[in-house]
C-alpha cells in the first residue's frame, strides 16, 4: 500500500488542507473502465480550461498541480459555505470535473482550515493623491 499525507499551505492566509492519496488505487470507472490515481488527479486537473497553465506552472507535475488546485477550491468553498471538510467533499462529490474526495477513489480530503485574515502585519495600504 503506497498511502501519503499532503498537507497543502496557502501562506498568504495560513489556509490549508490535508489530503490522503492511496498511489497504488485503480479507480473503477464503471463503463468508461479502470484508472490510476495519477491519471484520474490529471484528468481532474485538465478537466478545467486554466488545467493546461496550473500544469505548466507546476513543471507537468501532476500531484503539485492537482493538489494547489483542489487546496484553492476547498478554501472557497470552506470559506463560502461555512463549511468543514466533509462539507467540502458532499459539496464537490457530485460536481463534474471531480472524482469523489472521500477516499472511494483513492483521494480523501482529511482536513480543511480556513484563510486567517486578521493578521494586521498582512495588510498593506496605498494612499493615493
Amino acid at each position: 500500500m503506497n498511502k501519503k499525507v499532503y498537507d497543502v499551505d496557502y501562506e498568504p492566509t495560513g489556509g490549508m488542507i490535508r489530503v490522503e492519496i492511496d498511489h497504488d488505487f485503480i479507480y473503477h470507472c464503471g463503463d468508461y473502465g479502470k484508472k490510476t490515481v495519477a491519471e484520474l488527479m490529471s484528468e481532474m486537473v485538465l478537466f478545467w480550461s486554466d488545467g493546461k497553465r496550473r500544469m505548466a506552472e507546476n513543471n507537468s507535475n501532476v500531484l503539485e498541480a492537482f493538489l494547489k488546485m483542489l487546496c484553492q477550491i476547498a478554501m472557497v468553498i470552506a470559506q463560502e459555505g461555512n463549511k468543514n471538510y466533509q462539507g467540502v467533499i458532499d459539496a464537490l462529490k457530485d460536481e463534474e470535473g471531480w472524482a469523489p474526495l472521500d477516499g472511494s477513489a483513492g483521494i480523501k480530503l482529511m482536513k480543511v482550515e480556513l484563510m486567517e485574515l486578521d493578521k494586521q502585519s498582512d495588510y498593506v495600504i496605498f494612499k493615493h493623491q
